[in-house]
């Protein structure tokens, strides 16, 4: 195409209209050559997205969607310091607890160290070094303004120390004569989460049956199947078809009490452990940038940080009670039951479905007011 462009351009007469015409033919022929291209692309594309894996399909098509949604920052006419400003306002009044009941249980108090570390520390150069590999790319530093991207070329250096930096951490915490003033930025709290969380996840009691929320395997089509299946085997067994309600927990990371969550592990996990997650969610300050403006300062009185990957397993510890709270007495009979359990109420993640008669769907509704309540969401 290009030679026959610079032809074109050198010869004169009729050598320069026979050198366009040919031109012209290796335009049409190259237009078609790229519309086949992008059809057969096409074809392959859509052929993966159905024979593929479904949660590989479906993390494609998430990706697509937010490639294409376009979203505007928070601004105030005055100045980006104002909206700063204005949004901390905010957000201190989201995290400042005002649904928590006023009387309720604290939180456990921290495992006093120092702890005896043994085999099982999650902790090792292996561990650090993968934790170091999977962490995401091309996604915002905090603020020693340090990317994953860094890491990559010494991860092999790297990992001893942060290795022992994280050993020490969960040995000492929360030992108060240890006062090394060190510093979790946010890709080494990622490095560490990524290491914490198959033993927080081995260690505490398995999710509710209906929570289908953040676990492996279970995305919200699956919920649907078990709400549709659900649906079926009420109407088989009571005559009836049944009610379903939908609600929404609004917000809920923000409003999570974490007190809750550290009773439920307290009787669980090892208290190196505990005492690690205490400090990582609630020795947190939050700041607000804008527009390279950043506001004050201050601290949340509830919630699990957004972007955490330990944040929706906590979550589902928090809400985990929800699913025992639900079930109803009225329904004793054994035939009744699936799988061991007669299951009124489906959970993901801040997505709560119930299902029931009409004439029970009251009760039910009452004992979810009642669960969000004791909780304060």
């Amino acid at each position: 195409m290009l030679l026959i462009i610079l032809q074109w351009t050198r010869h004169t007469g009729f050598l320069k209209a026979e050198w366009y015409d040919k031109h012209q033919a290796a335009t049409i022929n190259f237009k078609s050559l790229v519309r086949q291209r992008k059809y057969t692309t096409w074809r392959e594309f859509t052929h993966k997205l159905s024979t593929d894996d479904f949660t590989r399909t479906t993390a494609t098509i998430k990706r697509i969607r937010q490639h294409r949604t376009k979203s505007q920052p928070f601004s105030d006419p005055s100045s980006p310091t104002v909206a700063a400003i204005t949004m901390a306002r905010h957000l201190e009044t989201v995290f400042a607890g005002q649904y928590l009941p006023n009387i309720r249980a604290g939180p456990p108090p921290r495992p006093s160290g120092p702890h005896q570390i043994d085999a099982d520390c999650p902790f090792t150069i292996d561990t650090i070094e993968d934790a170091l590999k999977s962490v995401a790319r091309k996604k915002a530093p905090g603020l020693d303004h340090l990317r994953a991207e860094m890491f990559s070329p010494i991860i092999s250096i790297i990992a001893p120390m942060i290795t022992a930096l994280f050993s020490t951490l969960l040995e000492m915490v929360p030992y108060t004569n240890f006062l090394a003033p060190i510093s979790l930025t946010s890709v080494l709290r990622k490095v560490m989460e990524i290491c914490l969380s198959p033993s927080l996840h081995s260690d505490s009691l398995p999710l509710d049956v209906a929570q289908g929320g953040f676990r492996q395997q279970r995305s919200t089509l699956d919920q649907v199947l078990c709400l549709y299946e659900l649906s079926i085997r009420h109407t088989r067994i009571t005559g009836q078809s049944p009610s379903i309600c939908v609600l929404d927990i609004l917000p809920a990371y923000d409003t999570v009490d974490r007190s809750v969550i550290w009773r439920v592990l307290e009787c669980d996990v090892l208290p190196p452990l505990l005492g690690l997650l205490q400090s990582l969610f609630d020795d947190v300050h939050i700041e607000v940038l804008i527009s390279g403006h950043v506001s004050h300062c201050f601290s949340p009185t509830t919630g699990v940080l957004q972007g955490s990957i330990l944040s929706p397993y906590l979550y589902s510890l928090y809400i985990n009670s929800d699913s025992d709270f639900l079930p109803s007495s009225l329904y004793s009979s054994s035939t009744r039951l699936i799988a061991g359990h007669w299951i009124n109420a489906l959970l993901y993640a801040d997505d709560v479905i119930l299902i029931a008669l009409p004439d029970i769907m009251q009760s039910l509704l009452d004992r979810a007011e009642q669960h969000s309540l004791q909780l304060g969401y």
